[in-house]
């Protein structure tokens, strides 16, 4: 299943919009993750990226047109792969620097 974002969270884990950053961090990272934030905890841009993401569908490897998002198995939600690439990109860095 591809999903845009796991509505069930698991144990231990928290809402993204209760994540506390540090607002006078000087760091990139946080003020990137602040942003995202905000993207989430607002219920209508929330939607609108939801839905872009809904849209944005990989291409099957054998064969021609997009996956289909009922079958597969389950990994990284959409959203966690749209946070990863806008860490990525803005910031420059490789995925060594990301995983820290």
């Amino acid at each position: 299943m591809r999903n845009v974002i796991n509505l069930q969270m698991k144990l231990g884990e928290k809402d993204i919009g209760a994540i506390e950053l540090d607002p006078k961090s000087r760091d990139d990272i946080p003020q990137i993750l602040r942003g995202l934030q905000h993207i989430y905890t607002e219920p209508e841009i929330r939607d609108r990226v939801f839905e872009i993401l809904k849209e944005l569908l990989p291409n099957r490897i054998v064969g021609e047109g997009k996956a289909d998002p009922n079958n597969g198995r389950p990994g990284m939600t959409q959203w966690t792969i749209l946070v990863f690439g806008v860490l990525r990109l803005a910031l420059n860095i490789d995925y060594d620097r990301l995983q820290e």
